[in-house]
C-alpha cells in the first residue's frame, strides 16, 4: 500500500469549511492542509484524471510522483486491469453538496469522441462517464425522467408549467402513456415535450416561472399559518428558485425523479440520462472522464441542443440499491456496489469494522483483486497489513493480532492498493469504528441495479 495525496475542488455549490466532508477528510489526512471557513469545498478527487491527479508519497523518496507515472512504471501493480499509460479506468470522489449541481447528463463513448473532436475546449476528453453515487449522509437528487403518469399529473397541478409546453405535444404524450404507443414512441414523445419546455421563449418562461413561484409562496404562507406541512416537491422548487433565480432548471423537478436517500443507499446514472445532485455527502465513482453537458441550474455554459439530442428519454422510477452483502457478522460488514456487467470500469466495496468488547474489532481479510484499487478511510482508525495473492486469507496467528508490519490507518488517508494484494484490517483500540471504501475495476460483473 502506498499513501496518496489527492486534489480537492472548490465550487460554489460545495459546503463551507469543516461543514464539508471533503474538507474534513482532507484536513484529517493531510498535515499541510487547513480548511478555511469561507471556502466551499466540493470534491475530493482520487485517481489519474489530469484535472486533479493524485500523487504517490514515496517512502524515503526524494519527491512525490504522479500516480499515473507510478502505475506506468510499475506494471506489477496493475495486474490484468486495463491501465493504458498508467491511467486508471475510473475516478473516485467524495462530494459535499450544499446546493444543487447543474441539470446535466454525460455523453456515451461515441458522442464523447465526437464532442471532443469538434469542441475540445469544452469537452476535454473522449471518454464516456457512467457514474454511481453512494450516500454518506442524507442525500437528495434528481435522476432520470419520472414515470409518464406522474409527469402528466404535474401538467394538471402546475398550470404555469403546462403553459410552457405545446399542448398538442402534451396530448400526444398522454396517448402513448395510456398504452396506445410503443416504447420508442413514448421516448420520442417525451423528448418533444422536454424540448418544447427547454426551448420556450425566455420572456414567457420567466413570466410563468415567476407566477408559479409567487403562487407557491402564497400557498406555503397559508400552510405555515395553519400549522400544515409543506409539499416536499413544492419546497424544492422554491429552494432552487432562491439559489438560481431566473433559471428554467428550477422547474425540472417536475420532469425528473426526486429521490431522498439515507446513508448507505446508492444508484447508477448511465450515460445520456438527466440528473442533478441537490444536497448531502456522497461517494461517487465513474469512468475516468470529466465530460458534462449542462442545461440548467448553472452559470456555466449550457449546451441545450446537444443534451436534447443525446438523452435516451427513458422514464420510470429510479432503481436504488443498498449493495450486495458479501460478509456480515458481529462487528463486520462488507458490501459490494456494482454498476452491472455493462459498465466494466468500476465498482466500489465498503467495509465497516466495529469495536467489540475486546477493545478493537476482529481482524477482517479483504481478498484483493487483480487490478489496482484506491482505498479511502472515511471514519475512524485502525491498522492494515498487506497479504499477497488475490485469494488472501488471514493465518491463524493473524486472527489474534496483526504483525509489526501493519500500517496505521486513520480518517482522511487515501492509499493505492496494488493488484493481487489482500489486506488484513482491524479497527484500533481508540476508535469505535473503521469505515473504508475501495474502488477498482469491475471484477464481479453483478447484475445491474
Amino acid at each position: 500500500m502506498l499513501r496518496l495525496e489527492c486534489a480537492i475542488q472548490t465550487y460554489d455549490w460545495g459546503k463551507p469549511g469543516l461543514e464539508s466532508a471533503v474538507a474534513q477528510l482532507k484536513q484529517e489526512g493531510d498535515d499541510h492542509f487547513e480548511a478555511q471557513q469561507d471556502t466551499r469545498y466540493a470534491e475530493l478527487w482520487m485517481g489519474t484524471h489530469p484535472s486533479g491527479p493524485s500523487t504517490v508519497i514515496v517512502p524515503a523518496g526524494p519527491k512525490k510522483i504522479l500516480l499515473k507515472d507510478y502505475l506506468d512504471a510499475h506494471p506489477e501493480a496493475t495486474g490484468s486491469a486495463s491501465v493504458a499509460g498508467g491511467d486508471l479506468p475510473f475516478m473516485f470522489k467524495v462530494l459535499s453538496i450544499a446546493k444543487a449541481l447543474s441539470i446535466q447528463a454525460h455523453p456515451d463513448k461515441r458522442r464523447a469522441e465526437e464532442l471532443h473532436a469538434t469542441r475540445p475546449q469544452v469537452y476535454k476528453d473522449a471518454n464516456h462517464k457512467p457514474e454511481m453515487a453512494i450516500s454518506l449522509t442524507p442525500f437528495e437528487a434528481l435522476c432520470g425522467f419520472r414515470p409518464l403518469a406522474e409527469l402528466l399529473s404535474h401538467f394538471s397541478s402546475f398550470p404555469e408549467f403546462k403553459a410552457l409546453v405545446d399542448s398538442d405535444l402534451v396530448n400526444a404524450l398522454a396517448m402513448v402513456a395510456e398504452g396506445s404507443g410503443k416504447e420508442v414512441e413514448a421516448k420520442e414523445a417525451l423528448r418533444k415535450v422536454f424540448s418544447s419546455y427547454m426551448e420556450a421563449p425566455e420572456e414567457r418562461a420567466m413570466a410563468e416561472l415567476s407566477a408559479l413561484v409567487a403562487r407557491l409562496e402564497r400557498k406555503q404562507e397559508i400552510e405555515r399559518d395553519a400549522g400544515e406541512a409543506h409539499d416536499p416537491l413544492e419546497s424544492l422548487i422554491l429552494r432552487l428558485k432562491a439559489h438560481y433565480p431566473g433559471d428554467r432548471g428550477v422547474l425540472c423537478p417536475l420532469f425528473l425523479n426526486y429521490v431522498r436517500l439515507g446513508p448507505g443507499k446508492a444508484f447508477v446514472m448511465e450515460a445520456n440520462e438527466p440528473h442533478a445532485y441537490l444536497s448531502g455527502d456522497i461517494l461517487e465513482c465513474m469512468a475516468c472522464s470529466d465530460n458534462v453537458v449542462r442545461v440548467g441550474l448553472t452559470p456555466k455554459y449550457r449546451d441545450v441542443p446537444t443534451l436534447l439530442e443525446m438523452l435516451t428519454c427513458a422514464s420510470g422510477a429510479m432503481a436504488v440499491t443498498e449493495g450486495e452483502v458479501l460478509a456480515k457478522q458481529e462487528g463486520q460488514e462488507h458490501r459490494l456496489f456494482s454498476p452491472g456487467a455493462s459498465i466494466p470500469e468500476f465498482e466500489v466495496e465498503t467495509i465497516k469494522l466495529e469495536k467489540t468488547t475486546g477493545g478493537c474489532s476482529a481482524p477482517f481479510a479483504w481478498k484483493g483483486v487483480d487490478g489496482p484499487s484506491l482505498l479511502v478511510v472515511l471514519e475512524g482508525a485502525g491498522e492494515a497489513e498487506e497479504v499477497r495473492g488475490s485469494t488472501a486469507r488471514l493465518s491463524a496467528r493473524r486472527k489474534t493480532e496483526l504483525s509489526e508490519r501493519a500500517l496505521s490507518l486513520h480518517k482522511g488517508q487515501v492509499f493505492l492498493v496494488p493488484a493481487n494484494t489482500g489486506l488484513a484490517m482491524t479497527s484500533s483500540r481508540t476508535s469505535q469504528r473503521l469505515y473504508v471504501a475501495l474502488a477498482h475495476a469491475n471484477f464481479h460483473g453483478c447484475p445491474a441495479v
